[in-house]
């Protein structure tokens, strides 16, 4: 087997185990240059579909919010300034070298991180909101994640994913090329992770449509449930309520 054939075979394990070990170990490598990627590879618009998930979550001074793979802490600092004054927001993440630097640009917020999976949170309706943004993808069983999450939640609050999703329609040729040449190649020159962004693309494939969502969102007993499609439809935001009763 040639050594690309074996990077290769790995990120097909990665991207279909999502073993939480070797995705934490993933992020802690691309750490320090994760969040200037971010804004590189979406122009600096990941921000605005961050502050339109936050909006979405319905928030007021006072309340209790859990972001959920916090990563560098963006959605909760964006989440802060809602909640604020008075107000807390949890971040939970399984990657510490990502919670360093959140710690660093969340200083002085009303903000707690914890280093947790997602699937062991043993929080019970304590939330105004639960938010995870770019990361419902890599949890390793995204059902109960998301169960997890709304066990979270008090009855009236909101559940909140932005993700990534598949490519369909005339914009998909133009998509795969950015995901598959473009941002690899960004990958190796300013994360200096080739194999990190080579993963990105093939976890963008095997993420839920919008539609799969939605339908997640319903078989888990949220209501109300709204979504956007952003960025020529490879972003969604997909919200729902957590029912009284």
């Amino acid at each position: 087997m040639t050594q690309s054939a074996g990077r290769r075979g790995q990120i097909e394990e990665l991207v279909t185990g999502r073993d939480p070990r070797e995705v934490a170990a993933m992020f802690d490598a691309i750490s320090p240059r994760y969040d200037l990627m971010n804004r590189l590879m979406t122009i600096g618009r990941d921000q605005r579909w961050r502050r339109l998930a936050v909006a979405m979550a319905d928030l007021r001074p006072g309340d209790r919010a859990l972001d959920v793979a916090t990563g560098t802490g963006d959605m909760a600092q964006a989440l802060a300034a809602m909640v604020t004054p008075g107000g807390e927001v949890v971040g939970i993440d399984i990657a510490a070298g990502m919670l360093e630097l959140a710690r660093r640009k969340l200083r002085g917020l009303p903000v707690r991180l914890e280093q947790a999976d997602v699937q062991q949170l043993q929080a019970h309706e304590e939330f105004a909101a639960a938010t995870v943004a770019f990361g419902l993808r890599n949890f390793a069983d995204r059902r109960a994640g998301l169960e997890a999450m709304i066990r979270a939640l008090r009855p009236g609050g909101r559940l909140v994913v932005l993700e990534l999703v598949p490519t369909q329609g005339p914009a998909k040729p133009l998509t795969m090329l950015c995901e598959r040449r473009i941002l690899p190649l960004l990958g190796r020159v300013v994360a200096r992770n080739g194999a990190a962004y080579a993963y990105l693309p093939e976890s963008i494939e095997r993420s839920l449509t919008t539609p799969q969502m939605e339908a997640l969102f319903r078989d888990c007993g949220l209501v109300d449930i709204r979504s956007r499609r952003l960025n020529l439809g490879t972003v969604a935001i997909v919200a729902g309520v957590k029912p009284h009763g």
